[in-house]
Order: C-alpha cells, then sequence, then structure tokens
C-alpha cells in the first residue's frame, strides 16, 4: 500500500512540474513574439505633426490625439474616454491637473496628467473651437464650457459621436485572462497617422516614445511608473532603457526639460512628485 501510495505522489509530481513547465515556455513565448511600438526622435515627432497637419481630413482633432499620447502617456482608450468636463472648468479655463478616473484606465488605476505642453495646450483650445463652431457636441446653453456637452468625449468622430469601444479578453504573462475595453477603430486610424509620416509607429508609439524621453533626460523607473500608470514598469525597464541610450539626451531642439533639471530632488507625495516633473520636464515638445 506504501509502495502505491509513494507511486501516485510521484506520478502526481512529474505532472505538475510538466505543467509548470509549459506554462513557463509558452510564456516565454509570448514574450518573445510581443513587438514593441517604436519610439519616435524629435525630428520624427515635428515630421509626424507636419505631415498629420497638412494630409488629414481632421487636423485640428488628430493633433490633440497624438500630442496627448507623446505629451501625457496617454493610452488611446483613454484619449476616447475622458470627457469635456475632466480637461475644462464650467468657466471654459483648462485644467493644469487631470484625474484620469479609475474606470477608464488600464488595471482600473486612477493617475493624474499634466498638459503643460504649449503645443497641446494650443490644440486644445484649437479643437474645442473647432468644435463649437461645427455644432459637434454643444450643449443647449453655451455658458459653459465653451458651449460643449461637458459629459461627452472630449475627442469625438467625424461624425460627431464617441468612438465605439468593444470588450475584449487577453491573456497576461502569467496565463491569467482579463477582460478590458478598447478603441480598435480609433487604434486603427492614429497607427494610420503615424504610417502616413513614413514611420513605423503604432498608436501605442505615443505612450512608448514619451516614456523613453523620460528616461533618457535622467527620470527614474518609478519616476516614469508613477506617470505611466503602471503597477509595475519592471519588465518593460530593459526594452525602454536600451531604446533610450540609443536615442541619447535631447538636444536644444528636442530637449524636454530645458537641460537644466536635474532629479536629485524627488519628493514624498506621489500626487506632488508626478505634478513636479510634469511642470519641469515634460513641457516643451519638439
Amino acid at each position: 500500500m506504501m509502495g502505491c501510495y509513494a507511486q501516485k505522489r510521484a506520478s502526481r509530481f512529474l505532472s505538475l512540474n510538466a505543467t509548470h513547465f509549459l506554462h513557463v515556455q509558452r510564456s516565454a513565448m509570448r514574450q518573445q513574439q510581443i513587438k514593441r511600438a517604436e519610439v519616435l526622435s524629435p525630428s520624427q515627432i515635428r515630421h509626424l505633426l507636419r505631415v498629420t497637419e497638412a494630409t488629414s481630413r481632421h487636423p485640428e482633432r488628430d493633433a490633440v490625439i497624438l500630442l496627448l499620447g507623446l505629451g501625457c502617456g496617454m493610452r488611446i482608450t483613454e484619449i476616447a474616454q475622458v470627457t469635456v468636463a475632466d480637461f475644462y472648468f464650467s468657466s471654459g479655463e483648462l485644467r493644469r491637473e487631470i484625474s484620469l478616473r479609475a474606470t477608464i484606465t488600464k488595471g482600473c488605476r486612477q493617475r493624474c496628467i499634466f498638459p503643460s505642453s504649449p503645443k497641446l495646450i494650443a490644440a486644445l483650445h484649437r479643437y474645442v473651437a473647432f468644435r463649437g463652431e461645427h455644432d459637434m457636441g454643444t450643449a443647449f446653453e453655451r455658458t459653459e464650457y465653451h458651449g460643449l456637452n461637458p459629459h461627452l468625449p472630449l475627442v469625438l468622430s467625424r461624425k460627431g459621436y464617441p468612438y465605439a469601444l468593444s470588450l475584449k479578453r487577453r491573456e497576461d504573462a502569467q496565463g491569467k485572462w482579463t477582460e478590458y475595453w478598447a478603441a480598435d477603430s480609433l487604434q486603427a486610424y492614429v497607427t494610420g497617422l503615424y504610417r502616413a509620416a513614413g514611420t513605423n509607429g503604432t498608436s501605442h508609439s505615443g505612450r512608448r516614445t514619451f516614456a523613453t524621453r523620460l528616461l533618457s533626460n535622467g527620470a527614474t523607473i518609478e519616476q516614469v511608473q508613477l506617470l505611466l500608470g503602471h503597477e509595475s514598469i519592471r519588465p518593460n525597464e530593459p526594452v525602454y532603457r536600451c531604446v533610450a541610450r540609443r536615442h541619447g539626451p535631447s538636444d536644444g531642439n528636442g530637449d524636454l526639460t530645458g537641460g537644466n533639471f536635474s532629479f536629485a530632488r524627488f519628493c514624498r507625495n506621489p500626487r506632488a512628485t508626478a505634478r513636479y516633473l510634469a511642470l519641469a520636464f515634460i513641457a516643451p515638445l519638439p
């Protein structure tokens, strides 16, 4: 009896080890198959914005979409869901600190963004004025929020409707399945904007460029994690640092920091830290 029991335990142990080995092997294969979005250089960013302005049928909206990714690290699905009230006060003044609600972010992790780039601020004001002139999502009484309906998304389709979201499922590196919302049509459209400018970028390139340029100018991995809203950025750290070394520090034309910023000071308050980084580091775009 004891020999039979020991044989069963050994068989079960081998089965569990085999299952674990297959899981690890599949996880490694998935990691190898992941295609990383291209990171843009300062000259590529300038070229992308020029081409979009010259060739897009909706340059006012498209500039906002691109700059929110490049200057704030927003995901496309987040851009599709933020509302007018998220960005503007009822008086029409742009918020300096914007809270991305947990309901629209990946992993339900709330974080703040800071639209401090002059190019982004100018693009936002131009697009809001464009929407008002063309009656896209306007309110009955145009006394607040620049006359726009504050509950509608900030970015609308060419017909004036919110972008459709589809519920999808994915398997993470640990083999766990999770559900998430994705703005597939907007993602495909933004990828087309990058390709039209002659780059191999995708809808995620803005966010990766944002993170890589932070690192190339001296930010720590923890600071990048804070601004991106990642639970953990460690799996992507080698990739980001490799690209950051290849791009090197920004030159005079594309310097995000002005050349005088040091990360020696690090606030203990995460919210204050994010705002400090945004205002001192992210503001200028090439």
